[in-house]
């Protein structure tokens, strides 16, 4: 190997150029292993965007210590000779100045870790609904096409029942003190199988018809109470072994915090669930057999909660945290735990961190929480999972947009939301970007997302919709 020491300087400049393309979204290649599959890599870039780069990376491979340099990192980092041989060949079969060896360069060379499939998310329907303020949709009826949703006012939460045009089908005001209303905060709502809603309050599960009038209400007891006050959760319920009676529903609504108590968190379960039947909690999924437990310090307890997802069709619960690195599968029959499937971020600095502390998280003036963190898992159709999470923003990318918006946080900003794709059994896709001015709400039937659009720069008089399909290139 010749003078590899005086490459450092252009070899820091490709990967920096490299990081700079990962921003102009260059699509994800599927590199196909074996020599008779070699020939088909897709190879889609983005050409006028990238002219300029084109030029320095030519510049810089123009140098054949460079290429020995990409061989000898390839098999540091990859610790096979599959990284040099794709390089060797790729060299052979393609001019230098070709874009398509920056592609591969950065997935091969600079992401050693896995190759994941090419995902996509493509358009499939539109609707618009007719209000100033933000209709947040919460859960969908197949059987009816209708969605569950909720205005949040000033004064008051409005419940909502909309076809699937957008239209309002009805509308009524359930926090009050009137005889169809609960006193107390609407924490999480969702349609049961005949069609009917459950309305969750920190005490009480109450039911209504699609006339949004009260059937029923009955009283429970949970050991944390949380009001959300305007930021509800889809109610998460199920029948335990499929029989009636043993209709049992979780108390801690997905994606808050929870760690209220002087109990070292680290010692509590995940999950707690009431049996109404028998009047009775029961915790699991324990934070001690997280792999991540070993790393979370007691100071990040009120950043550290739960998020899930039940499949009611069978009976499993999905559950990542705030910080995680895993999904761990639990059957709600026997409340075992199933399986465990390891996530791969792309940025997610924190969980390197041998110690994860409220001192080592990025922040702002010591406040404002800048850190990464997942947000929201859903389960599809086929065994599909998946993982919305949020990446890191810098303290001084956030001043900036803060000077520009007060009301500014990037936990609200789509563009550093991510989704990542998993079966049963594995992750399937890298990070991929949410649509433009997209919030991740609901799955649908179909492998398909629904995503509400709303871009800050333009004031409108309705709130828009996008349904999407993951489709598999």
């Amino acid at each position: 190997m010749r003078n590899l020491v005086k490459l450092h300087q252009d070899s820091e400049s490709l990967l920096s150029i490299s990081d700079r393309l990962t921003k102009y979204k260059i699509e994800s290649i599927a590199i196909l292993e074996g020599e008779e599959k070699f020939d088909q890599l897709p190879l889609l870039v983005r050409q006028k965007e990238l002219q300029h780069q084109e030029r320095k990376l030519a510049k810089i491979l123009s140098n054949a210590d460079v290429f020995e340099y990409f061989l000898c990192r390839s098999r540091k980092l990859t610790n096979s000779t599959t990284g040099s041989w794709m390089l060797k060949k790729i060299f052979n079969k393609m001019t230098i100045k070709n874009l398509s060896i920056l592609c591969f360069l950065s997935i091969v060379v600079f992401q050693p870790t896995h190759v994941f499939s090419q995902y996509k998310l493509i358009k499939s329907n539109e609707f618009k609904i007719d209000s100033f303020l933000p209709v947040e949709i919460i859960d969908y009826y197949s059987q009816k096409g209708i969605y569950l949703a909720y205005i949040n006012k000033p004064e008051n939460t409005e419940i909502l029942l909309l076809d699937e045009d957008g239209n309002i089908l009805v509308q009524k005001d359930l926090l009050g003190e009137g005889p169809n209303q609960s006193v107390a905060s609407l924490n999480s709502m969702a349609f049961t199988d005949e069609g009917n809603i459950w309305i969750q309050t920190p005490f009480q599960v109450l039911l209504y018809d699609q006339n949004l009038n009260l059937k029923k209400r009955d009283k429970y007891l949970a050991r944390t109470q949380v009001y959300l006050h305007g930021n509800m959760r889809l109610f998460s319920f199920f029948f335990q072994n499929d029989v009636p009676d043993g209709f049992s529903f979780i108390t801690n609504p997905s994606g808050v915090d929870w760690s209220v108590d002087n109990r070292d968190f680290k010692n509590r379960n995940l999950i707690e669930i009431f049996q109404p039947e028998f009047d009775k909690q029961i915790e699991f999924a324990a934070i001690s057999d997280r792999e991540v437990s070993k790393q979370i310090d007691k100071s990040i307890g009120p950043l550290y909660f739960p998020i899930y997802f039940i499949d009611r069709s069978m009976n499993k619960l999905y559950l990542v945290t705030s910080f995680d690195n895993e999904i761990t599968i639990y059957d709600l029959n026997s409340l075992r735990l199933e399986s465990h499937i390891k996530i791969e971020h792309e940025e997610f600095k924190a969980l390197k961190n041998s110690e994860i502390t409220r001192n080592n998280l990025s922040t702002f003036n010591n406040i404002i929480t800048l850190t990464a963190r997942n947000h929201k898992i859903l389960k599809l159709d086929n065994g599909i999972i998946i993982l919305n999470y949020i990446r890191e923003i810098s303290p001084i990318t956030y001043e900036k947009e803060k000077s520009e918006d007060p009301t500014y946080h990037h936990f609200k900003d789509p563009s550093y939301h991510r989704l990542i794709i998993f079966d049963q059994f594995k992750q399937l896709s890298g990070d991929m970007p949410m649509p433009k001015n997209g919030k991740l709400m609901i799955n649908l039937p179909g492998n398909k997302l629904l995503f509400q659009i709303s871009d800050p720069e333009v004031e409108e008089d309705f709130i828009g919709y996008e349904i999407y399909e993951i489709v598999k290139n």
